[in-house]
C-alpha cells in the first residue's frame, strides 16, 4: 500500500520524504496512544509540512475546489 501511495504522490507532483528512523518510531506507537515528548517536534514538523503542501497544492489546482470534500 505504501508503494502505491508513493507512486500516486510522485505522479501528481506531491513531494515524498523518506525517513526510515521516523517511520520505524511512528510504527511502534499503538493507535490512539500519545507520542513521546522526544517525538513531538518531528511530528509537528510533519504536520506543518503537510499543511503547507496541501495549501500550495490547492492554490495550484483551484479549479478542483468544487470537487473537494471538506474535512471540517
Amino acid at each position: 500500500a505504501a508503494k502505491r501511495l508513493v507512486e500516486i504522490a510522485l505522479n501528481n507532483d506531491i513531494p515524498v520524504e523518506k525517513n526510515d528512523v521516523l517511520a520505524e518510531m511512528l510504527s511502534e506507537i499503538p493507535s490512539g496512544n500519545s507520542i513521546s515528548p522526544e517525538s513531538f517536534r518531528l511530528v509537528a514538523e510533519i504536520i506543518c509540512f503537510l499543511y503547507f503542501a496541501d495549501k500550495e497544492w490547492r492554490e495550484r489546482h483551484a479549479e478542483l475546489d468544487s470537487l473537494m470534500v471538506s474535512g471540517d
